[in-house]
This record gives structure tokens, sequence and C-alpha cells, in this order.
């Protein structure tokens, strides 16, 4: 993403791509049970207070989870300048049905570990979830999405599969009341072909719920993408 940037931007630009807690090289999800999002609002708010040190625009850009802490940072603080939404989590709740356990289950049964890098990206590569990935995202997260085993004889992932499925259950259920809320001037964006509930229609409820910051324009479609829309094509972002 940050080289398709990189390709348009009009002025030189600093950015920072954060690792939440429980992801990448962060510490733990603190606590136990249910990942409270707060606490990745909180992780957020933290990677923007250095930010806020050279600059007073500072832009959001995130995805899934991702997005829905760039809210929380912002309604705890008032953070950015301008939010960029890819199908944040919001408002879930608003839909019948448990749609976050079984994705939870499926995390818990994700392989962990492999012999070689080679067995890494042969594993991603005959994975659906990723069939649509851009070959730099399904690269990058082979090599930036696992560590070394303790013991130096594995790759095993940085996500901890039990530490993933921690975090579905406890998304923050008032944040979608609390949109209108929202100061600054949002983009949400969907995958056109990502299926419900994160599809057009439940998109298009949070983003009418951000009309008081961003106006009536209707969500921004992904064409061609699912819900994984930054990795499959970069170049959108």
């Amino acid at each position: 993403v940050v080289e398709e940037l990189t390709k348009f931007a009009r002025a030189p630009f600093r950015w920072a791509a954060l690792d939440f807690a429980g992801h990448g090289d962060s510490r733990p999800i603190p606590g136990e049970g249910p990942a409270d999002w707060r606490s990745f609002g909180a992780d957020v708010n933290g990677a923007v207070a250095q930010l806020r040190k050279d600059s007073n625009v500072v832009v959001g850009v995130g995805h899934s989870m991702g997005g829905a802490a760039l809210l929380l940072s912002h309604l705890s603080g008032e953070s950015f300048s301008r939010l960029v939404l890819f199908e944040p989590i919001v408002g879930l709740e608003r839909h019948k049905g448990d749609f976050l356990s079984p994705l939870a289950q499926m995390a818990l049964r994700r392989k962990a570990s492999w012999e070689s890098p080679l067995k890494v990206q042969e594993y991603l590569a005959s994975r659906k979830a990723f069939s649509r990935f851009d070959p730099r995202a399904l690269a990058a997260l082979g090599v930036g999405g696992v560590r070394s085993s303790p013991d130096g004889t594995s790759l095993v992932l940085k996500c901890d599969p039990q530490a993933e499925a921690r975090i579905y259950p406890g998304q923050d259920t008032t944040l979608f009341n609390r949109l209108p809320q929202v100061s600054v001037p949002c983009d949400v964006i969907v995958g056109e072909h990502s299926p419900a509930p994160l599809d057009h229609a439940h998109f298009q409820a949070v983003r009418a719920a951000l009309n008081a910051s961003s106006g009536d324009s209707p969500p921004i479609v992904a064409k061609g993408c699912g819900h994984f829309m930054v990795m499959e094509d970069p170049r959108f972002a």
C-alpha cells in the first residue's frame, strides 16, 4: 500500500504501520478472555502521540478491526485530521445471528507452524482466503507474519491462534451509536464482493451514521475485491 502511495503523493509524507497488541512484534493482548477493543484504540493513541510531534495533519488508514480501532482512538481524543476506513468492524450487533464466534473457532483450527519459508508460502497459496491477494501482499504475509519458534526448529505465526480467537468476541458494541460524534471527514470503502453482513448495505448504514462529519456521499466500492481489498489490490488503497 505504501509503495502505491508514494507513486501519487504530491509532497513528502511520513507513514507508520502499527502492530496491535497480539499482532506482529507487539506485546500480548492484556488480560484474559475476550480482548477489549478499546485497548486497540489505546494502541493507536500511543502511536499518534508520537506522530503529532512532527505534524498537525495525521490521516488514519485502517482495515477491518484496524478501522474500528481508529474510530475508538479518535472518539477518545480527536487524534486525526481524516479517516480512511476499509470495512471497519462496526455495528455487527445490529444484525441477527452470531457472525464472530465461527471466526474465532476457525482461528483456533488454523495451522500455526511450518518447517520452512517455502512451506509457509505453499500453505498461503493453497488457502481460498488468500486466493485474490496481490503477490506482493502474499509474499509480505509469508515473511512478516511469522517468526522463528523458541527452539529455532520451525516458523510460527506471530498472531497466535489463541490470541486471535480472543479478538472476535471483544468488539465494542457501543461504537455504531457513537459514530455521529466523529468530528473529521471519513471515507468508507467496501469490497464489491464482500458478503453479508459486511456488504454494501451495512456500510451504507455506517456511512450514513458518519453523515455529520462527512456529508451524505455513499461508500466507495472497491471493484473486484472482497473484505481483504487492501491486500487484494493495493493500488486501490
